[in-house]
């Protein structure tokens, strides 16, 4: 919430700072130019994460836009921006704000813009569906181009998409919540003992399981792991052909 989307953060170098999304903060700043967005990693280390968080008990936060796989965008103009925290600060020398997570939503791919910056990327006029089609109202946030690719209705098409990922997430978290709040660690839960994960940091294994046997694991080691005996209910990601848990994936079991 009103930090760089995760999509984005898990997209970037996966490096340890000192400060609160260092690494992000310092992309943004410099409008998406000083590292590589890796978006095929970043949505898929998204999806993972989804899961490891979705089987904790307790209540859960979506915010908008993460149920489309959004990134942020970093590229909004600085006469566009509307934050506070960027606008009073020395701009370049500081923050850019929380703007490039709080642009409109995308809902309809066929609501294509006319219209565009020099730069083709930011919208002028349209909206991909954030205002009815007769309005010559624009969106308070410029709206990238490439968001049409992540519209609700080309999504809501696609059973393999992110929407439809988090649809049988949070039903199948429902199904299997239960009243009980305790967790146990299963013993595939271990660091790798090696640099094997994400940009050479610690690999290893987060598995733990809930009281009714619903268990999550997530790997983040390079070394597929195999899995407890049980059920697979979601993964996401496919598994390796031998059934075992490839790297940055999460997998749901209902264990016997």
């Amino acid at each position: 919430h009103d930090v760089p989307r995760h999509a984005t953060r898990y997209a970037l170098p996966q490096v340890p700072t000192g400060e609160y999304h260092q690494i992000a903060n310092d992309w943004l700043l410099r409008d998406g130019t000083t590292y590589i967005e890796d978006r095929q990693a970043g949505a898929l280390r998204a999806r993972a994460a989804l899961m490891l968080e979705m089987a904790l008990p307790g209540s859960a936060y979506v915010y908008q836009g993460e149920e489309l796989g959004l990134f942020e965008v970093a590229d909004i103009p600085w006469d566009r921006i509307e934050d506070p925290s960027g606008l009073r600060t020395s701009r370049a020398q500081s923050t850019k704000g929380r703007d490039g997570c709080r642009v409109p939503l995308p809902w309809v791919a066929s609501d294509v813009p006319e219209t565009y910056t020099s730069d083709k990327r930011h919208v002028h006029a349209g909206s991909f569906g954030f205002s009815p089609a007769v309005s010559d109202a624009e969106p308070h946030l410029p709206q990238p181009a490439w968001f049409k690719d992540f519209a609700m209705d080309i999504q809501d098409a696609d059973d393999g998409s992110m929407l439809n990922f988090y649809r049988r997430v949070l039903r199948l978290r429902h199904e299997m919540q239960t009243p009980d709040t305790s967790c146990t660690l299963l013993p595939e839960n271990r660091p790798s003992g090696m640099r094997d994960g994400a940009d050479g940091q610690p690999g290893g294994v987060i598995a733990y399981r809930r009281a009714n046997g619903w268990a999550n694991l997530t790997n983040f080691g390079a070394t597929p792991v195999s899995l407890p005996d049980g059920e697979v209910l979601l993964s996401s990601a496919p598994l390796t052909d031998d059934g075992r848990l490839p790297q940055d994936t999460s997998v749901w079991m209902r264990l016997r």
